[in-house]
């Protein structure tokens, strides 16, 4: 096949951006189109036969094989034929029975892996009407490899056929299971499913839609819409959460929220990821107010990781030292709990409005003090003034 007949090209990254195929001159014949929804989850399947040709143009007919209904991610049924199957998946979305309006009843079993999958006998079993069992992602009848949007995996390996597209971002050092980039779901199948081939889902359901994700969210997109630009951007910061922005977004039992890069330089090329943890037990303009002052530090790591050229130098400027990223953090924090009208108690602590609340009709300076007292007392965890600012992002022997 000519490079004329089989045209493509390429993103910035690499990736397949857009593909066409010219069956006339190729010698190929299509066999099955799809329609999908707005998540890419396959709907509706057809069976291509043909072509017929009208006025030099090839016209392929479609017949209907079976159209999937989803709800939050989820395949809950299948029309197929004239009856309706119902999915019965286990904890891991992996569908373990198939119940059929008809009265029909299928089960399904696997191992672990998603491999050795059989379809044990049943006095009245219904077909197997659609492709999507193991975790409810689809597998390619010719290949056998389950198709988990940003990669293929092989459930006779145990393994995704590509590295993880996070690349060096998935690696935490104090967990060896994340080292392999291949490896499905730290090698733990029974508890984490992977929904996207992009990351470990530990939430509840394993859809990384638990209440504190979307909660999580909303609280983000409420920060979005402030009318103050500082507070807005810091929201901005973490970019879609559908998408790869290199920020990473968990959940912790600590008190208070806390947000690491990390920055590695290799061949030349410099590749940087941020971890941001959210206290589990904030709600309301609370969880506004963490979302925001770690969305801030996100800001300003990803300034400063965008500056790092291939020798390792970077921009000063966006060196911080401790006091100016907390500093920064709180003062867009204050903002959000002053704009909703409440008194923030900064250390939960005080007594009868006695203590480091911020009010809403605050002064800057007044805000000033306050946030300058707070970083000052070691017993808040900082210890940092505008004299003593503590150390920067990148020190001279983080430089060696």
């Amino acid at each position: 096949m000519s490079p004329a007949e089989h045209p493509a090209s390429l993103n910035a990254r690499g990736t397949l951006a857009s593909f066409s195929c010219d069956f006339t001159g190729n010698g190929f014949t299509p066999q099955t189109s799809w329609a999908l929804d707005s998540d890419g989850h396959q709907v509706t399947e057809y069976a291509l036969s043909g072509p017929a040709y009208t006025s030099g143009s090839a016209v392929y007919s479609s017949t209907w094989q079976h159209t999937n209904v989803w709800a939050g991610g989820q395949l809950l049924a299948t029309y197929y034929g004239a009856d309706t199957l119902f999915a019965l998946n286990d904890w891991l979305d992996t569908k373990r029975g198939e119940a059929g309006a008809s009265g029909c009843l299928s089960l399904f079993t696997s191992l672990p892996f998603g491999n050795g999958f059989t379809q044990p006998s049943t006095a009245n079993p219904c077909p197997d009407a659609t492709e999507h069992h193991f975790t409810c992602k689809e597998r390619d009848s010719e290949s056998g490899n389950d198709y988990f949007g940003a990669r293929y995996y092989a459930s006779s390996m145990g393994r995704f056929l590509t590295p993880d597209p996070a690349g060096i971002r998935a690696v935490k050092l104090a967990n060896p299971q994340t080292w392999n980039w291949y490896a499905y779901t730290l090698n733990n199948p029974l508890q984490y499913t992977d929904p996207t081939g992009k990351y470990t889902c530990a939430d509840d359901g394993n859809k990384c839609q638990t209440q504190r994700d979307k909660d999580f969210e909303v609280a983000r997109q409420r920060d979005l819409q402030s009318k103050d630009k500082g507070i807005a951007a810091a929201a901005a910061a973490y970019g879609d959460p559908t998408k790869d922005n290199r920020v990473g977004v968990q959940f912790t039992d600590a008190k208070k929220g806390n947000t690491a890069a990390s920055i590695n330089i290799r061949d030349g090329k410099v590749t940087y990821g941020i971890t941001v943890s959210i206290p589990t037990g904030a709600s309301g303009t609370a969880l506004d107010g963490i979302v925001d002052h770690e969305g801030t530090h996100v800001e300003q790591d990803a300034a400063f990781a965008q500056s790092v050229k291939p020798n390792g130098s970077f921009d000063q400027t966006l060196n911080l030292t401790q006091y100016d990223r907390e500093n920064q953090a709180y003062q867009n924090q204050a903002k959000v709990w002053q704009l909703s009208g409440t008194p923030w108690d900064m250390t939960g602590t005080s007594v009868f409005g006695i203590g480091s609340v911020i009010y809403p009709s605050f002064s800057q300076d007044q805000v000033n003090n306050m946030i300058n007292d707070f970083l000052t007392d070691p017993g808040n965890g900082y210890g940092v003034t505008l004299q003593n600012p503590g150390p920067r992002i990148v020190t001279p022997k983080d430089q060696q």
